[in-house]
């Protein structure tokens, strides 16, 4: 049985596949970055400890196939993957695509700057870039 999306995950970022029955991919709803969660719903999963063996294990080998996929597709310098919960404690992986000329870099994009909202046609391509990477 699926736990419920966190309201502050579900405002910030956009629905774009399920991955699994249990798997969540979402884009966050910033402009200035590729940036994808993969949230496991299930329990209360908190820490990726909590996760049963399998769920962990698909969890993290969808990360990697599709980060190496985006990094390919979006020409990144490097890919900043993390397991924070310090604000959202619900499991939630952050996999965003660097480039060396983001208005972030070579700092982690938390707390710099406002997020820019995708528009229609940004929240179609950035879908479109995802759900082709997870094929």
């Amino acid at each position: 049985m699926r736990a419920e999306l966190d309201q502050r995950l579900a405002a910030d970022s956009i629905h774009v596949a399920w991955l699994e029955p249990d798997i969540e991919v979402r884009l966050m709803d910033d402009q200035r970055f590729v940036w994808v969660l993969l949230i496991p719903l299930g329990a209360d999963y908190v820490e990726p400890h909590d996760l049963p063996d399998i769920t962990f294990r698909k969890l993290f080998d969808h990360a990697r196939s599709l980060s190496a996929k985006l990094k390919q597709q979006t020409a990144a310098d490097k890919i900043n993957m993390a397991v924070l919960g310090n604000h959202v404690s619900q499991l939630h992986l952050h996999l965003i695509m660097r480039h060396a000329k983001d208005v972030a870099w070579p700092e982690p994009v938390w707390g710099k700057g406002q997020p820019i909202k995708m528009g229609d046609e940004d929240i179609i391509a950035a879908r479109k870039l995802v759900q082709t990477a997870l094929n």
